[in-house]
C-alpha cells in the first residue's frame, strides 16, 4: 500500500504557519478507515470510511467505499455511501454520490449526480444525533429535504 503524509513549514514567525496534508495517489487503495486531522486528496480507491477535521477532496479518478466526514469536501469522483459535512458540500460536473449528502451548503455543478437525497442543515446548536452516523461533526437535524436525483 503507497500513502504520502506532507509536512511543510511555511514561515517560522509566531504564528505556527504549518501546511500539512494526506494524500492518497492514484493507484492505491486503503481496506480501512482514515482518520485525519488535516486536509487530505484522495486520488486513489478507500474501502472504508473517511473522518477529517479538514477538507477532504476526492479526485476525478478516485472510489470511496465508505462515509466521509468532514468540515468540508470537494467530489469529482465517486462516493458510494453518505456524506456528513460540518459546513460545504460541493459535487463538480462528473461527480458522483451514491448516498445521502447532509451538510450547511450543497453545492451540485452541472452534470454531478446524487443517487439520494439531500439534507441542508442550520447552525442552530441542537445536539440530536442523525441516523446512522455517532460522529459529532453535524450538529442539527436536517432543515430541508430535496428528493432531485441529478443537478436539475
Amino acid at each position: 500500500m503507497q500513502w504520502l503524509w506532507i509536512n511543510k513549514k511555511k514561515n517560522t514567525d509566531t504564528k505556527s504557519n504549518n501546511f500539512a496534508a494526506f494524500i492518497l495517489p492514484e493507484g492505491s487503495t486503503i481496506y480501512g478507515d482514515i482518520e485525519a486531522l488535516v486536509p487530505s486528496n484522495i486520488e486513489g480507491v478507500v474501502e472504508g470510511n473517511i473522518t477529517s477535521k479538514a477538507t477532504v477532496i476526492i479526485s476525478g479518478n478516485a472510489l470511496v467505499k465508505g462515509d466521509v466526514i468532514c468540515t468540508d469536501v470537494l467530489v469529482y469522483g465517486k462516493v458510494c455511501r453518505n456524506i456528513y459535512c460540518n459546513n460545504k458540500a460541493t459535487v463538480f460536473n462528473g461527480g458522483y454520490v451514491e448516498g445521502k449528502i447532509v451538510a450547511m451548503i450543497t453545492d451540485l455543478q452541472e452534470n454531478a449526480v446524487v443517487k439520494n437525497t439531500i439534507f441542508e442543515t442550520d447552525n442552530s446548536g441542537k445536539t440530536d444525533p442523525l441516523p446512522d452516523t455517532t460522529i459529532n461533526a453535524i450538529v442539527s437535524l436536517p432543515k430541508i429535504i430535496i428528493n432531485e436525483r441529478t443537478w436539475f
